[in-house]
């Protein structure tokens, strides 16, 4: 088959975005792609849908949005940086601009990039620990150098993202070489 680790990342992400955006357009888009079943309209239920049930779908989007992070950090947009963060932790602002600037000042004293190329995105930066309550999360930044001393550390509350309809995702680390947060 074809579809490699990353297309099928990027299938699943598509799929969940979509339902988060909108669930009746994912209704007709499977509708088009199988026209000759028939799918009985739902009356709307205020409930939300677990979207921690399905495990490999609720990562790939914490990844995706990990990673749209890790971009605008290696941009230097702090700006965008913090609003990403804000809207990760689903509250108002958490970590100003001007701190994420500081906090990043020695890693680009250090490393003239911070990569995010294919292999930067692979899985082996990206280290899950699920608990019952909650999961943390270690996206490992890769530099220049491949010296991949500098992480971000996060914490997904699952019953905060089971509310909300989309992860919570709190950042809770933003470590280097010298330890620093």
């Amino acid at each position: 088959q074809a579809k490699t680790e990353e297309v099928l990342d990027l299938i699943e992400w598509l799929r969940t975005e979509l339902k988060a955006a909108d669930g009746s357009l994912l209704e007709e888009w499977t509708q088009l792609a199988h026209p000759e079943k028939i799918i009985e309209k739902e009356t709307p239920q205020e409930e939300v849908a677990d979207i921690t049930a399905d495990k490999k779908s609720f990562r790939s989007s914490v990844r995706n949005t990990v990673f749209r992070l890790v971009q605008a950090l290696a941009r230097k947009d702090w700006l965008r940086s913090e609003a990403l963060l804000t809207e990760m932790a689903q509250s108002p602002k958490v970590t100003p601009a001007d701190d994420i600037e500081k906090n990043f000042a020695s890693f680009f004293e250090e490393f003239s990039t911070l990569r995010t190329d294919p292999q930067a995105r692979g899985g082996r930066y990206f280290l899950v620990e699920e608990g019952e309550d909650a999961w943390q999360i270690r996206q490992v930044l890769l530099d220049d150098a491949d010296a991949c001393s500098w992480s971000l550390l996060f914490r997904i509350p699952l019953e905060e993202s089971r509310e909300s309809g989309k992860p919570v995702i709190l950042l809770e680390e933003m470590t280097g070489a010298a330890g620093s947060d």
